[in-house]
């Protein structure tokens, strides 16, 4: 079974009716993740979740250790990482509540680097978009 990655962004520290089965601390070659990885599941999917900002919520957005949290999700045998998170609106038409599924990477710390662009292979034909936008009204 593939491991999907979940990345929790502001107000997301924990996945409701998600199973934790295991906590793993990871050092990678980049240095400390975010937090601990917590490894549960969900229905039929295994699913390894980080929050991105750590437990506490202690870390800025400019001093998370993106490579670090990625390479974690990989040697766990993740394939595929969905990211959420809260931040301003996108659009005018967007309202508060909206989902938005991205197809594209927007990036407002700056650093992210050519290694994490190249991690994230293609997006938008990863095959993850369609199952998450089934049933949803997609612009763009």
């Amino acid at each position: 079974m593939a491991r999907l990655g979940v990345i929790g962004g502001s107000g997301i520290y924990d996945i409701p009716g998600l199973d934790i089965t295991d906590t793993v601390k990871l050092t990678t070659p980049y240095g400390e993740p975010s937090d601990l990885y917590r490894i549960g599941k969900s229905a039929d999917t295994e699913v390894v979740f980080l929050p991105r900002h750590g437990s506490m919520h202690h870390i800025q957005p400019n001093k998370i250790n993106y490579r670090a949290n990625l390479w974690g999700f990989r040697e766990l045998g993740v394939k595929k990482i969905l990211s959420a998170g809260a931040s301003g609106g996108i659009s005018s038409t967007m309202e508060p509540g909206g989902i938005v599924v991205l197809d594209q990477i927007i990036e407002h710390c700056w650093i992210v680097v050519v290694e994490i662009v190249r991690w994230l292979v293609e997006p938008a034909q990863s095959g993850l978009r369609a199952p998450l936008g089934h049933g949803l009204e997609l612009e763009g």
